[in-house]
């Protein structure tokens, strides 16, 4: 009965961490991005990052990129008037073949906010 009790109260907990999560991608998702630190994991070659780079740089909206190999990071600049979502920029990492982990995101006029996946 203890070990019953101990998995709801995990399963409760999961729950509202999942709901918070999600309400953080929501607000995310319809604010203007200014500047997202995408973590990458799985980039081990020089071609990779380039790639990359060139993928994310076909985003409309998109200002500059910067793809480092040695941090495992891509820098992404937004233009002013963008409609660009995290969720588009984790696509496309995706598409290259890796994996996107945490983004540090700045807002316009907001801040910076992290978010993980």
């Amino acid at each position: 009965m203890k070990i019953q009790n101990n998995y709801i109260r995990q399963m409760k907990t999961s729950g509202v961490l999942v709901l918070i999560i999600l309400l953080g991608f929501t607000r995310l998702a319809f604010a203007e991005l200014r500047k997202v630190e995408q973590t990458v994991y799985g980039m081990d070659c020089v071609p990779c990052a380039y790639g990359l780079e060139k993928s994310l740089k076909k985003i409309g909206g998109v200002e500059d990129v910067k793809v480092s190999l040695n941090d495992g990071k891509a820098i992404i600049s937004l233009k002013p008037g963008n409609t660009v979502t995290l969720e588009q920029i984790q696509d496309i990492v995706r598409k290259n073949g890796f994996t996107p982990k945490e983004a540090n995101v700045t807002q316009a006029e907001s801040g910076s906010q992290n978010a993980e996946r």
